[in-house]
């Protein structure tokens, strides 16, 4: 009988491990600029949020200090970088009217220039552009990179794309930059800014580790991972444009 009830016991004991062996965890997988990475996060208490990260370049895990804003990123058990981030405000900045068929510098343009009349400030990173048009179809372009000079483009065939391409890159930025506020608030949100502009670096595995640890869902995570890849867009054909 005790060799009976002690079989049964470990049976029990058996299944109860397999059964924890299987159990689920919170972690998510999900595609980010072409790279599959997987996301859990670990802990989140009254100090400290840890989430941890992986991605074809290895596991990551970033402790976020509550207290101290300290984000550290941790490699197998090894202290890859740290920062103290310093929020940065992400307020909307005062527009300047948009170009229209009324403004002054407007005389003609081409057929499709609404979609060209727009003045675009993001407002993480300081990237700028405004477009004007003139008599002859001429279109001429002001543009800049975090506060540096405004050096002003005439439109030609050589050069349409690339100050297409930094328009677009500059609208991307500031799209995502108000999906990181609407779905995790102001709060957060200046906290991402100041990450972006820290120097902390790494691939998508790494930044959106950061932020997702630093709070806000998933969803605030990648909108601000695809904010920081625009920028580095932006900055590409910003110099591309100067060379």
């Amino acid at each position: 009988m005790k060799k009976i009830i002690s079989l049964i016991l470990t049976l029990m004991l058996t299944f109860m491990m397999s059964v924890s062996g299987f159990a689920e965890t919170n972690a998510t997988t999900t595609t980010v600029n072409g790279e599959t990475i997987t996301t859990e996060v670990i802990q989140d208490d009254a100090l400290y949020r840890i989430v941890e990260t992986s991605d074809s370049s290895g596991t990551y895990m970033t402790k976020f200090n509550k207290t101290t804003n300290e984000v550290s990123v941790f490699k197998e058990g090894e202290l890859q970088q740290s920062e103290v981030i310093t929020p940065k405000d992400p307020s909307s900045p005062t527009s300047d009217p948009p170009v229209t068929k009324d403004s002054p510098s407007y005389v003609t343009g081409p057929t499709d220039s609404g979609t060209y009349t727009e003045k675009g400030t993001d407002y993480w990173f300081d990237l700028y552009y405004k477009v004007s048009f003139y008599e002859n179809d001429t279109v001429g372009w002001t543009i800049s990179l975090s506060d540096a000079a405004y050096p002003y483009y005439k439109e030609t065939s050589t050069n349409r794309d690339d100050l297409e391409n930094f328009r677009e890159a500059v609208n991307t930025a500031e799209t995502k930059e108000d999906t990181v506020i609407a779905t995790a608030g102001a709060a957060v949100a200046s906290l991402y800014a100041g990450v972006l502009s820290s120097g902390l670096t790494g691939g998508t595995s790494v930044i959106v580790g950061v932020l997702l640890a630093i709070g806000g869902g998933l969803t605030a995570a990648i909108a601000g991972f695809e904010a920081f890849d625009a920028n580095r867009d932006a900055e590409y054909y910003y110099y591309r444009l100067k060379s």
